[in-house]
């Protein structure tokens, strides 16, 4: 009976989903850990949340290099959810739930965020030995380059990796991008002082091979090691910083706040202007509210917002689902809510 029941709701799920692209079925799971089955239950339902989510940007998004990684802090998008079914199987708990997600997209997410983080995966061919992974992760962290999937990327490639096991790795893997660094030592012109290299940098995504980038550099220290090291970091800083600014797209992020006056006029009463600036803020969409002046003929506020008078119009034609109210454009910088409709 469970599972006749379990069928005919995601049956109409599916029907659901036609009509509203923000509700969406995702499976989280997390591993138990020194028998904390508290930890483990609270991340396995936080992943299923975030793979709610990712599968609303995935849906949304026509450009999926576009798509940041989705961390805990996307959380705030999830509107509600149900729990259909939780389990715990071979020491890992498991979450099976409909997630309704607010519809926000990907150029939205400046709103929210001050630094958007892309994911990242890279293999090192010949890595020198002094050059730790601890030093690579502080100069991917600098250009917001998550390698959060790296460890389990590096841990499925099989020892002296082929460029096929390399890609195909990738492809199973959750990063968004690729990055295959090769060096080589160089003869130094400066009479055996200091050190040359060359590094290649190869870049890729699901779908497509970057222009693959070489960077020498030379560096004069007396202790070899140190100078092959301090040579490749600075090749490798130049290489991130090439790659962040010309390959990796992310929405950018230019907060330039601005005034805008929003004039109400046929509403029923103050509360639902109130409920109108409460449901734009909660949303981002503006920041200070003022009142100029109230009347219940008329209601005038001035607000700030990063948003563009014309993006703010269209992002209150969304909401207009929800609300009966007509917008004009009155004058630069001026708003009419018209709420007589």
């Amino acid at each position: 009976m469970k599972k006749l029941l379990l069928i005919i709701f995601l049956t109409i799920l599916s029907i659901i989903n036609i009509c509203n692209a923000a509700i969406y079925e995702s499976i989280g799971n997390a591993v138990i850990e020194n028998n904390d089955l508290k930890t483990a239950d609270r991340k396995a339902l936080d992943n299923a949340l975030i793979e709610a989510i990712k599968k609303h940007f995935e849906n949304v998004t026509l450009d999926k290099n576009k798509i940041p990684e989705i961390t805990n802090e996307y959380i705030r998008f999830v509107k509600s959810y149900k729990i259909l079914d939780r389990y715990v199987k071979d020491y890992t708990v498991y979450y099976h739930m409909i997630v309704d997600v607010d519809e926000i997209t990907v150029d939205d997410l400046p709103l929210f965020f001050n630094t958007l983080k892309q994911s990242v995966v890279y293999y090192f061919e010949n890595t020198p030995e002094n050059i730790s992974p601890d030093d690579l992760n502080k100069l991917f962290n600098h250009y917001n380059l998550s390698l959060k999937y790296q460890d389990s990327f590096t841990f499925n490639l099989p020892p002296n990796p082929s460029y096929d096991d390399i890609l195909n790795e990738f492809a199973k893997n959750d990063a968004r991008y690729l990055i295959i660094f090769t060096y080589k030592k160089l003869q130094n012109s400066l009479n055996n002082i200091g050190c040359k290299t060359e590094l290649k940098v190869e870049t890729y995504t699901k779908t497509k091979k970057f222009k693959t980038i070489k960077i020498i550099s030379t560096k004069s220290l007396p202790d070899m090691t140190e100078c092959i090291k301090d040579s490749l970091m600075s090749s490798i800083d130049k290489a991130l910083n090439y790659i962040k600014t010309n390959y990796i797209e992310l929405p950018k992020i230019e907060k330039v706040q601005q005034n805008i006056t929003i004039t109400f006029i046929n509403f029923k009463d103050f509360n639902t202007i109130q409920k109108f600036l409460e449901e734009l803020t909660n949303r981002h969409y503006i920041d200070e509210v003022k009142i100029k002046s109230f009347s219940m003929d008329e209601a005038v506020y001035d607000v700030t917002t990063v948003l563009s008078l014309e993006n703010l119009i269209a992002k209150l034609k969304l909401l207009k689902n929800n609300s009966n109210y007509n917008i004009i454009n009155f004058a630069e910088g001026q708003l009419i809510i018209d709420f007589s409709k």
